[in-house]
C-alpha cells in the first residue's frame, strides 16, 4: 500500500466521502460539488493504480484476488458516478463510498506479486471478467439502494403508526 497511486487514491476517496457527508448532513452546493470532484479525481487516480498494478504483475490487474478487489472498487465508484449523474442525486453517497473505500484498504493491503502462469488468457476472458465485476458493482449499488429504502420506510413506520394500522384495516 506504498504506491503513490494507491495513497494518493485513498486520500480522495475519504475526502470525497466526507464530503458526501457533510452534504446529507447540510445540504451545501460547495459540499457536493466538492464530494463529486473528490470522486473523480479518486477514479482517475484508482485507474491509475490499476494500471500500474497491471505493469507490475505483467498480467490484467484482476488475475488475482487482489487485483479482482480493486477493480470491483473502482467499478463500484464509477457506477455510483454515473448514476449520480443520471439521477441528480447525492443522497447515497454517503453509503456507497464506505463500501468503496473498505474494498479498496483490503485490496492494496498486500503488495501486487508477479504472477506465474495465468490460469486463463485473451481478450474474451478479460471481457468476460470484466463484465461479471461490473454486474457485482451493480448488485452493490442496489443493495445500498435497498438498505436506505428499508431505513426510510422503516422511519415512516415509526413517525405515522396510525396510518399504516389504517391501511391494515382497509
Amino acid at each position: 500500500m506504498t504506491s503513490p497511486y494507491v495513497l494518493a487514491t485513498l486520500f480522495f476517496y475519504a475526502a470525497s466521502l466526507a464530503l458526501y457527508i457533510w452534504n446529507l448532513r447540510e445540504p451545501s452546493r460547495v459540499a457536493g460539488i466538492g464530494a463529486t470532484t473528490c470522486l473523480l479525481i479518486a477514479l482517475g487516480l484508482h485507474y491509475l493504480a490499476l494500471l500500474a498494478r497491471s505493469r507490475l504483475i505483467h498480467a490484467v490487474p484482476y488475475d488475482d484476488l487482489y487485483g479482482s478487489l480493486s477493480l470491483f472498487a473502482w467499478l463500484l465508484a464509477a457506477t455510483y458516478l454515473v448514476l449520480e449523474a443520471v439521477h441528480r442525486r447525492q443522497s447515497v453517497g454517503p453509503f456507497v463510498l464506505p463500501i468503496v473505500v473498505a474494498v479498496f484498504v483490503l485490496a492494496h493491503a498486500r503488495e501486487a506479486q508477479p504472477i506465474k502462469a495465468p490460469p486463463a488468457q485473451g481478450p474474451l476472458f478479460a471481457f468476460h471478467v470484466t463484465l461479471n465485476i461490473l454486474a457485482y458493482s451493480a448488485f452493490a449499488i442496489s443493495f445500498v439502494l435497498s438498505v436506505i429504502y428499508l431505513l426510510q420506510n422503516r422511519q415512516r413506520s415509526d413517525q405515522c403508526p396510525h396510518v399504516l394500522s389504517r391501511i391494515g384495516q382497509g
